[in-house]
């Protein structure tokens, strides 16, 4: 197989199969760019990115406890602990979301508001995925792969959208019991473990689509109900006499 038209996701491709141990990613009818599955998936957390940000400034107040992080104050009187971390992340969230943003407008030749303005960014975002995908490789300011230096490096809109992903799993795995979710009865139809579910808010109003927090796999409500029926279908043929 071309490896050309491997989603490039790689092994986080939501579309993803299993073979013996690997997983791999599902293929593309164009070269180079990722599935439609891995851009449904972009879309869905650029739509989570406002509420991941509002969660993250929820924990701002909150000390931190990971290793590694401090206690900081804005006044030396004032004393008051803060979550560098959550800071720190909203912080990147901002900038990666302007970077898309910065991207598409180059495509679409039009102007974009550079300060202060990230929810207009997102929506930038939000409205012109497809452009984004395909925007050609362009040097941006951004950490490097080790993490240590900030600086610039080439990305182009694949990269710069699967980044919005990554972002978004972190935001998620630090807010924790901020988002509760509401667990799925049924396996994960591509990796088969039990560990789909999905967010919901305090009235118990679903948020977002049904993911695997295994697999990373992501399923609208109509086909996850298309899926558990077939599979209640194929249980119910397998176990007739």
């Amino acid at each position: 197989m071309d490896e050309s038209h491997l989603c490039r996701a790689g092994a986080s491709c939501s579309g993803r199969t299993r073979k013996d141990l690997d997983w791999i990613p599902r293929t593309t009818v164009m070269p180079n760019t990722v599935c439609p599955r891995c851009i449904q998936t972009i879309q869905t957390t650029v739509n989570q990115l406002w509420s991941d940000y509002l969660a993250l400034d929820r924990l701002f107040l909150v000390p931190t406890t990971h290793a590694g992080s401090e206690i900081r104050s804005g006044e030396p009187k004032s004393q008051v602990p803060v979550n560098v971390m959550s800071d720190a992340l909203m912080n990147e969230i901002v900038d990666a979301v302007f970077r898309c943003a910065a991207a598409i407008a180059c495509q679409l030749d039009r102007p974009l508001r550079e300060s202060g303005q990230f929810v207009y960014w997102l929506d930038v975002v939000n409205d012109n995925i497809e452009v984004l995908i395909e925007a050609p490789e362009t040097e941006v300011l951004a950490w490097n792969r080790a993490g240590d230096a900030f600086g610039p490096v080439m990305m182009d809109g694949v990269q710069l959208g699967l980044a919005l992903v990554e972002l978004h799993r972190r935001a998620a795995a630090m807010v924790g019991v901020e988002r509760p979710r509401e667990r799925m009865p049924v396996p994960c139809p591509r990796c088969e473990a039990n560990q789909l579910s999905r967010v919901i808010n305090k009235s118990m109003v679903v948020i977002a689509d049904i993911d695997c927090r295994a697999c990373g796999a992501v399923w609208t409500d109509a086909e996850y109900r298309t899926l558990t029926q077939i599979g209640a279908q194929l249980h119910r043929e397998g176990g007739a006499p």
